[in-house]
């Protein structure tokens, strides 16, 4: 878990490939991930690693589970509201 993040491909990536993830409490991960993914202090160890245990044993997920998050952070789909933010901002 890193300490700032404006938007986190890799864990978007992670996501898209069924992983189950391990963020961290600081930069508002929860508005995207909600409760798919566990959150801890980056300064907490002995958290990172409960959490990453925890999870090591659970299946995957599936692919209707990451659909949205593929269909929501697709490429097209993020460049559409970085364009829409740039004409607001023109406005």
């Amino acid at each position: 878990p890193s300490y700032r993040e404006f938007f986190p491909l890799s864990s978007i990536e992670a996501t898209v490939a069924g992983c189950l993830l391990v963020l961290p409490d600081r930069w508002g991960g929860e508005a995207i991930w909600g409760s798919d993914a566990a959150y801890v202090s980056p300064d907490d160890p002995a958290a990172i690693r409960q959490a990453i245990e925890e999870r090591i044993g659970l299946p995957k997920r599936t692919r209707d589970e990451v659909e949205p998050y593929r269909f929501q952070y697709s490429w097209p789909r993020v460049a559409e509201r970085i364009l829409s933010t740039y004409h607001m901002a023109l406005r």
